[in-house]
């Protein structure tokens, strides 16, 4: 390690990234954003119809106008090629972060050195939003990958002062496809560093460099005729989509949310979002920012405009969502890639060579016990909550592999150390909470495991069960049932249904216990209590064979 620490740097990533991709079929699709976004794309390949998301409601199978659809195109893609599972759902996403990760890569290389290339990289992943979201069925992570392949590809065009033109289009088009992944906000995300980083620098000499009329008109080719197509098929869904989910999100509590609530948080709570989703960086950056003086850090950004524009990258998307209220924490991440590089520069970059005063104390020994301890108690925790004895395996050997790591290393003493000792440390935390404590937050975020009892009962039944559902959101359900081939042992239908009126022909009945209220009317339409998974409780109806279903 000692005379080869860049490719160690990369194997620890890799391998990072390997296991992370090992384990996007870990756990059940959660209520409700991942089940929310799997299920549209399911629709998509069950209908046949690519044009109009759907989405499973109350009022039966609704055209879905919350996003765009290029995410739910992947993951369709992936159900075609791999079939429906959890860990297709999530691919596009595992996918979209090794995108992330090279163009983080190749902005640290290309700019400063290898060092910085990797070592950003590394910061990036094992920063705790981008490493869980990787795994995470969620349409931010495609959004992140194409904002920052357009932010960097403009970024080039600019500083080779248009003799690479033809980066104009590739940014276009980039930008493009992320418009079609979330919408508006994907400009924002690419220009909003663009303009600050110049603003400050009092420099727009870029702007002749900049082919705007035909880069404009690569953005349209690509993003108007599904916006055109769509609205001619579902009226009005352009009106939604721009004002309700685009604007009206971002001014009025109540928006018109036709799929669930939006996150009321204070103003300016986006940065207290970006300071937990780049831990441990955060602290590593703001402890040798405070140790080392704004005074050099400040003249680092004066001197290097390459640094300057990756604070600005790191920053301009919690600055937006400054004032908003409406939010949800995943807004941030298209800020971790500028927060990674800007992190970086200041390890390896500062002519001030900035020492490593928040490591200078810290001994293998120190950080063997750490991992040690963390691991019993989240080992002891799983145990306690339920998990496989796959799961407790695979936990130690976590833990004996950090240990051994950790032992190899006799004394932090230079950057990339620090860097590779922080960052495997991370991803052992990482993924013991990911294995230790998954299933109980499974029991909690899925109903799966009740519609596997009872397909499991009913396994040698001629009738397809009927199981209805009266918590809204719960697209999970509707997931694992339309996707029985691979996830139950026979067939289910699954539907929303109301207290006061259940088909004849729904024989159990699944809800939250928050939604309690609705028991006495259930009780009276002649259900009983059958079994509680988490927060989820199963009712069937008193002429079933419950005792055969769930024996006590």
């Amino acid at each position: 390690m000692k005379h080869r620490p860049l490719f160690f740097s990369f194997l620890i990533l890799v391998s990072a990234v390997l296991i992370r991709g090992l384990l996007l079929e870990y756990s059940d699709l959660l209520d409700p954003t991942e089940s929310r976004y799997a299920s549209v794309s399911q629709e998509m390949v069950l209908s046949g119809d690519w044009t109009t998301p759907r989405l499973p409601m109350s009022e039966g199978i609704m055209p879905y106008m919350g996003k765009p659809p290029l995410h739910f195109w992947l993951t369709a893609g992936a159900y075609s090629l791999f079939g429906v599972d959890e860990w297709t759902a999530r691919l596009p996403s595992w996918l979209a972060s090794i995108a992330i990760l090279l163009v983080v890569w190749s902005f640290g290389q290309r700019f400063y050195s290898k060092e910085v290339g990797v070592a950003s990289a590394l910061m990036a992943f094992s920063s705790g939003m981008l490493f869980f979201l990787a795994g995470a069925s969620v349409v931010d992570v495609t959004l992140t990958a194409l904002v920052t392949a357009s932010t960097y590809s403009l970024y080039l065009l600019i500083r080779s002062n248009g003799a690479q033109w033809k980066l104009g289009y590739l940014s276009s088009f980039l930008m493009a496809l992320a418009f079609l992944t979330k919408g508006p906000i994907a400009i924002v995300l690419v220009w909003l560093p663009i303009l600050l980083w110049s603003l400050i620098l009092k420099d727009f000499q870029w702007r002749k460099s900049i082919p705007w009329f035909s880069c404009f008109l690569v953005f349209l080719v690509f993003t108007t005729p599904w916006f055109v197509l769509n609205e001619i098929r579902n009226p009005g869904s352009i009106l939604y989509f721009f004002w309700n989910e685009n604007i009206a999100r971002y001014l009025f509590k109540e928006y018109g949310d036709k799929y669930g609530s939006g996150h009321v948080h204070t103003y300016g709570f986006s940065w207290l979002i970006l300071i937990a989703a780049f831990m441990p960086w955060s602290i590593v950056t703001a402890w040798t920012i405070y140790r080392n003086g704004w005074r050099r850090v400040i003249n680092l950004l004066k001197t290097d405009r390459n640094s300057l524009f990756a604070l600005m990258w790191g920053t301009s998307g919690a600055a937006f969502f400054t004032f908003v209220r409406q939010l949800h924490g995943m807004y941030v991440l298209p800020c971790i890639p500028g927060m990674a590089l800007f992190c970086a520069v200041l390890f390896f970059e500062n002519k001030e060579n900035l020492p490593l005063h928040i490591f200078e104390r810290l001994k293998s020994r120190n950080l063997q016990l750490v991992i040690f301890v963390i691991s019993v108690v989240l080992i002891v925790a799983g145990v306690w909550l339920g998990f496989s004895s796959f799961a407790l395996i695979l936990g130690v050997a976590l833990t004996a592999v950090g240990i051994m790591f950790l032992g190899k290393i006799n004394e932090i003493n230079t950057k990339m150390a620090a860097v590779q000792v922080l960052s495997v440390t991370s991803f052992l935390m990482y993924l013991l909470v990911i294995i230790c404590l998954g299933p109980y937050i499974d029991e909690r975020r899925s109903a799966g495991e009740l519609l596997n009892d009872i397909a499991d009962a009913a396994v040698l039944q001629k009738r397809v069960p009927q199981v209805g559902v009266m918590t809204k959101n719960s697209f999970s359900l509707f997931w694992t049932s339309k996707a029985w081939e691979s996830e139950l042992s026979r067939e289910l239908h699954v539907r929303y249904v109301e207290a006061e009126q259940i088909p004849k022909n729904i024989g159990h009945v699944i809800l939250r216990a928050k939604d309690a209220s609705m028991l006495p009317e259930l009780e009276r339409k002649g259900f009983a209590f059958a079994k509680q998974q988490g927060d989820w409780k199963l009712y069937s109806r008193k002429n079933n064979n419950r005792s055969h279903l769930y024996p006590s």
